[in-house]
């Protein structure tokens, strides 16, 4: 019940064009007539019924994004307008990560994106969703041919493991009876993209340690749990779960919030585990202590 791998040949490679510091009006004309043409194909690969409709809009929208990333300066067009992909910039300008969504059907999903360096010459690094061949929570490092597939809706930059480095929080519809938040590593070795580095610490209480090299928050397909960054108590906050029924334990698409939370504290040059973030309970009225979602979309809980 995973992603489905589809042939299609991601048309994003061997790009190169001049880059300058700012937008200019020529270039942002050209860009919104792109954006225009991009929305309406994007509105029938998100929303169209019939899934072969989905399908060949897909392979009409990446070499119709891939011609608007060759104009001149579009690392600076937010594509602000292009609500079915995420665009998010690092919090240091120095690339930013596209991510778009296919659903299948039966609750098969595929992911596709994109990062694009700020560089004079446009450099880009295609993401491959390879997550059919992957372990349940993996914890190995990927890279850009290897790529752990999700929608992401938050991007944080820390240091760790003597590295400047980036954490992703991604939405991954999963399958038909699950879906997931995650939250992954993001950072470059001699100038490529890896996923995943072992900088999430746990220390139980009989002593031992344990590191992650991402975060898993799996959850109920019904259910709404949030993963995100607490721009006020400077910490990761996610939803604990836990099956509605005790003997599901370890069935991860059975589980649910509880009304309590878990995070990580960034001390000592790790992301330590907090196990009770809050010392109360929020009911179902309340509204979770986590930043806005990166889109206005109240009732999607994708992203948050």
């Amino acid at each position: 019940m995973k992603k489905t791998i589809i042939g299609l040949s991601i048309l994003l490679f061997g790009l190169s064009i001049s880059s300058h510091a700012q937008l200019s009006k020529d270039s942002k004309l050209i860009l919104d007539e792109k954006q225009d043409s991009l929305i309406k194909i994007g509105y029938t690969m998100l929303n169209d019924t019939n899934p072969g409709k989905r399908v060949d809009a897909l392979h009409k929208f990446i070499p119709a994004l891939t011609r608007a990333l060759k104009t001149d300066e579009s690392f600076y067009y937010p594509f602000d307008s292009l609500t079915c992909i995420s665009s998010l910039y690092a919090p240091d300008s120095t690339f930013r990560i596209l991510s778009w969504q296919l659903y299948l059907g039966k609750g098969m999903y595929r992911y596709y994106g994109t990062i694009q360096m700020q560089s004079d010459k446009l450099k880009m690094f295609p993401l491959f969703d390879t997550s059919d061949t992957m372990t349940y929570h993996i914890q190995d490092t990927l890279n850009q041919d290897c790529w752990l597939g999700q929608l992401y809706y938050k991007i944080i930059k820390t240091y760790a493991l003597g590295r400047n480095c980036y954490i992703l929080f991604g939405y991954d519809g999963y399958d038909l009876f699950g879906h997931r938040k995650i939250a992954d590593v993001l950072w470059f070795n001699q100038g490529y993209p890896r996923f995943g580095l072992p900088i999430f610490k746990y220390k139980y209480k009989d002593g031992h340690t344990a590191t992650a090299n991402r975060i898993f928050l799996d959850y109920k397909f019904n259910a709404v749990a949030t993963m995100n960054y607490d721009t006020t108590q400077h910490l990761i906050v996610y939803d604990h779960t836990e099956p509605e029924d005790s003997s599901n334990i370890g069935l991860g698409f059975t589980y649910v919030p509880d009304g309590t939370y878990e995070g990580f504290k960034y001390e000592g040059g790790f992301w330590n585990w907090v196990e009770k973030v809050f010392t109360f309970a929020i009911n179902e009225n309340d509204n979770p202590p986590v930043p806005e979602p990166l889109f206005d979309k109240t009732k999607d809980n994708r992203f948050k």
